[in-house]
């Protein structure tokens, strides 16, 4: 086997070529943003002297740790499995391959990654070392419309009805009217947005250049945007990337009917099968994700420290975002033992 790592360009190229055999989460029009705020690298395996990879991972890069970027659901590892092959056969090349890629991440101090839920041999990370958390997306299969809508909660059903009498639809807002919408369900959380509006409008031109994304808006009678929903696509699967609503304008439940109107488009007007919903497994979250009908898929967040500092370090900061000082001190308190 021979085994590749390639910079930006040669990446994008990757990407470009085999985005139909490989599952990429859409990640050139998503490169093209994070380019600007990590080094892009990408690791390839080619079997023998087959053109096609075998197993492509591109690496958002920091300092000298591999992170997940900034609305980032799925990164990591795709493998292109041999579907004549037998389970067990395709097992072994499956930790063949993910071995020889695990060897060329040694030099850094921290890794992380999200695997799609397609990637469920995750033992090769375990035996080295990976700290894995399992977490829960919901998926919509492609169906019928009618079929969709007699698969949803009849709450579900009665907001949506109630929602068009008082509210309208409409596409393509510009995206600093959606961070103003979107900002303010973090800030009703107490949290920071975790990205800028100018972040979000570099991601939201990239996407536009791609044709593969679209925002959702439902507004009131008096013109006011009350929520708002993001969807982005790639050749098998569309993705809910964003939602939120004004918190004064709740009741109206524009949320839920963006969703819907966003399910819509994707199952008339785009060539996927899936609608993924990226989440959740916040209990609120959780809960309106099923009432749309949706299916549980497990996938996995993996992470290593080869440096203890970054260990600590990690820790302390998601202490910080969570809980605060207090916290921060029962926790470094922990690690020093």
């Amino acid at each position: 086997m021979n085994v590749f790592k390639l910079g930006e360009p040669d990446t994008l190229s990757l990407l470009s070529n085999f985005n139909g055999e490989l599952r990429f989460n859409i990640g050139e029009p998503k490169i093209a943003v994070l380019s600007k705020y990590f080094e892009v690298n990408s690791i390839v395996i080619y079997d023998g002297c087959k053109e096609t990879p075998v197993l492509f991972c591109p690496l958002f890069i920091k300092g000298n740790s591999v992170v997940i970027p900034m609305l980032s659901q799925y990164t990591g590892i795709y493998i292109k499995d041999n579907e004549k092959s037998s389970y067990t056969s395709q097992l072994s090349k499956q930790h063949r391959y993910l071995s020889l890629f695990l060897e060329q991440l040694s030099g850094f101090r921290s890794i992380e990654f999200t695997f799609h839920y397609d990637l469920q041999n995750i033992l090769p990370l375990i035996w080295e070392g990976f700290d894995v958390k399992p977490r829960i997306t919901y998926i919509l299969e492609r169906d019928d419309t009618d079929l969709l809508w007699g698969k949803l909660k009849s709450s579900v059903r009665g907001k949506i009805k109630k929602a068009r009498k008082n509210l309208t639809t409409i596409e393509n807002i510009s995206a600093e009217d959606f961070y103003e919408v979107n900002s303010k369900t973090f800030q009703r959380q107490g949290i920071k947005t975790p990205y800028t509006k100018k972040y979000l409008t570099e991601f939201f031109s990239s996407f536009s250049d791609y044709k593969c994304g679209k925002s959702f808006a439902a507004v009131d009678k008096a013109g006011q945007v009350v929520s708002v929903a993001y969807v982005t696509w790639d050749d098998r699967s569309a993705y809910l990337h964003l939602a939120g609503d004004d918190p004064e304008y709740r009741h109206l439940g524009g949320g839920i009917l963006v969703i819907w109107e966003a399910i819509l488009f994707v199952f008339t007007k785009l060539d996927v099968d899936v609608f993924d919903f990226e989440g959740s497994m916040i209990k609120g979250v959780e809960e309106v994700r099923r009432s749309f009908g949706a299916k549980q898929k497990i996938y996995y967040s993996v992470q290593k420290f080869n440096s203890k500092r970054e260990r600590i370090k990690y820790h302390l900061l998601q202490e910080l975002k969570s809980s605060g000082i207090g916290s921060i001190v029962r926790t470094f308190k922990g690690y020093i033992r």
